[in-house]
């Protein structure tokens, strides 16, 4: 017996372990979060605006809609938005008379990242 246990020692993949060494957690990396100067430095302040879902008028149907942009926000930055919006949403929609968008489809989650991204700060209104 004492051969085939001197055997099963040396063939042991677990015999050079002590029994300390389950007791100490591995050391795991932690990252480090960025300073929020440096996030504030890279998106622009763009303004709050307003996220809402609506279906009055609409038959039943969704449309998503963006309004409450800052007074000095031009028809092409707007435009450019929107433009973006559809491509990512694979969506249609328009630029309203009272200078809003509109969305198709209730997207309200997904439009606000993408508003966040870009440097809005959205804030979903109404129901």
């Amino acid at each position: 017996m004492d051969a085939e246990s001197s055997e099963l020692e040396q063939q042991n993949p677990f015999s050079d372990l002590d029994g300390n060494a389950f007791s100490k957690a591995p050391q795991a990396s932690v990252r480090k979060p960025k300073p929020q100067e440096e996030l504030q430095a890279k998106v622009p302040k763009l303004g709050r605006v307003e996220v809402r879902r609506e279906t009055q008028g609409r038959a039943g149907k969704a449309v998503t809609t963006i309004r409450a942009f800052r007074r000095d926000a031009t028809k092409s930055e707007r435009q450019a938005l929107l433009r973006e919006l559809k491509k990512s949403l694979a969506v249609g929609g328009f630029l309203r008379s009272d200078g809003g968008l509109e969305v198709q489809g209730d997207h309200r989650e997904r439009v606000m990242t993408i508003l966040c991204e870009k440097g809005y700060l959205p804030v979903s209104a109404g129901g």
